[in-house]
This record gives C-alpha cells, sequence and structure tokens, in this order.
C-alpha cells in the first residue's frame, strides 16, 4: 500500500514542478534587493513598484511577489491607501500595469 502512495505523491510533485510550481520558486522574499530583475525577468521588482504605485498615487507598497498569471509571469504588488488594500499585477517582461484590484 505504501508504494502506490509514494507514486502518486512523486507524481504529484512532479506534476507541481513542471506545471506551475516554479511560481513557488519564482516567488520572492520582500526584503531582497530591489535593484535588479529576478531571472526570467526584465522588470525588477523596484520597477514593477513604482508602475503599481502610478495606478494608484499616495499608496504604500506592503508586500510584493512574482507569481504566473494566465501564463506569464508577474509582479503582485499589494498596496494600501486610506485604509484599503489593493493588488495590482505588473508584467514581469514588459513592465505593463495588467490588472489592478481592490
Amino acid at each position: 500500500m505504501r508504494k502506490p502512495s509514494k507514486i502518486a505523491i512523486l507524481a504529484t510533485i512532479t506534476a507541481g514542478v513542471i506545471g506551475g510550481g516554479a511560481t513557488a520558486a519564482l516567488a520572492t522574499d520582500h526584503d531582497d534587493d530591489t535593484s535588479t530583475a529576478a531571472p526570467g525577468t526584465a522588470i525588477s521588482r523596484s520597477q514593477a513598484e513604482r508602475a503599481a504605485k502610478r495606478t494608484l498615487p499616495g499608496a504604500t507598497v506592503t508586500d510584493t511577489d512574482l507569481d504566473r498569471e494566465h501564463g506569464r509571469t508577474v509582479w503582485e504588488i499589494d498596496l494600501t491607501r486610506g485604509g484599503h488594500t489593493y493588488e495590482v499585477h505588473v508584467d514581469a517582461t514588459t513592465g505593463v500595469v495588467t490588472r489592478d484590484s481592490d
């Protein structure tokens, strides 16, 4: 009974890494260096944060993560302003804001 379980677990892990688990590997800690782009991206964390803040002037960045959205790598930036939290996605290749929401 253990062997099928180990195989199932290994298959799940493998599928996760190949099919999107790379997102976890791309996730970065907010304390990392913001002056350079993450591997596989053209836009640095600080560039993405500036683009996000342009959509919501006066907001403060509270969290920034690199993630996948619709097959593209995006920076997910959480901002706060006036007691509200907003999430802005910035394409990590082009720097274009692809989504902003509250």
